[in-house]
């Protein structure tokens, strides 16, 4: 990186802190109804947007979108600045990215997204970069509990392994100079980072300090009625009327089953098999589902 390129970062930063230090400020009335803070814990390309925008659809709810909490939490940012980043997100993802991440749309039609009646619960949708984070410094999570001055809800999103590491790979071998197709030796290291962040998942749940919602990306589009009534009743927030249905509009009619675009070996689904076994919200899944 270079030093026009440290500046620029540096002043961005110092822009968007100061920034969000004043308009915090000027806004805090309309926080002091929060009632608890979402945080998503788990892994990348699992299906957390979704869930997300789901719940930003929500009348008191507001979710934003790729900020990271935890990151901005170690800078230094306090209450009333969090607060005003994530509320300005969830804005942004609907005002100006229209919804839509990844080349997938999630505009729940009719209802609330990047705009809401009252403010009960607010969260940050960032799973991947969240559960490392508290793998190298958990005591993130107490320190976040006490800047906001409210309860954390946790909710994990768990989606077929196979999918999950075979996107982490993809993603990351087309953003890198490689040439040809993914690879059994590219792929690897994803499987590791993928259980590195199952372990922190596990931890948290064996400390039983925190509330924390499994929810499965393969039920959520099998039955979403069944799936979003229990997740709003874990978040103690009432369903509004049209809420459920509109959001099924909002939801795939199938999973995307990417470990089927590349040629696992039979010792690499072994080695998945095997870890898998070792935690009891990933042991009904199958590579041949």
């Amino acid at each position: 990186m270079t030093i026009i390129q440290r500046l620029y970062r540096k002043s961005r930063f110092i822009y968007s802190y100061l920034k969000s230090s004043i308009l915090g400020s000027l806004g805090k009335r309309k926080y002091e109804g929060i009632q608890s803070f979402i945080l998503f814990v788990g892994y990348p390309r699992s299906g957390h947007t979704l869930v997300a925008a789901l719940l930003d659809a929500h009348p008191e709810i507001v979710m934003g979108i790729e900020w990271g909490v935890l990151s901005h939490l170690r800078m230094g940012y306090g209450r009333n600045q969090i607060l005003y980043s994530l509320e300005r997100h969830s804005k942004l993802f609907t005002r100006r990215l229209h919804n839509t991440w990844t080349g997938y749309s999630y505009k729940v039609p009719d209802m609330w997204q990047g705009s809401y009646q009252s403010i009960k619960l607010i969260g940050d949708k960032l799973a991947g970069q969240t559960s490392i984070i508290l793998k190298n410094d958990p005591a993130q999570l107490d320190r976040l509990q006490q800047t906001l001055a409210c309860p954390i809800k946790i909710i994990h999103v768990i989606r077929n392994p196979y999918d999950t590491i075979t996107t982490m790979a993809r993603r990351s071998f087309e953003k890198s100079d490689r040439k040809g197709d993914l690879d059994a030796a590219f792929l690897a290291p994803f499987i590791d980072r993928y259980f590195d962040r199952v372990a922190e998942v596990q931890k948290l749940k064996e400390e039983g300090r925190f509330g924390i919602h499994d929810l499965y990306h393969e039920d959520l589009i099998g039955d979403s009625e069944t799936v979003i009534e229990r997740l709003l009743h874990f978040l103690e927030v009432d369903i509004p009327e049209n809420f459920i249905s509109n959001c099924t509009r909002a939801i795939y009619q199938k999973p995307h089953k990417s470990r089927f675009e590349f040629a696992w070996t039979k010792d690499l689904k072994s080695l998945v098999r095997e870890n898998m076994g070792r935690y009891k919200f990933l042991q009904s899944y199958r590579f041949e589902d």
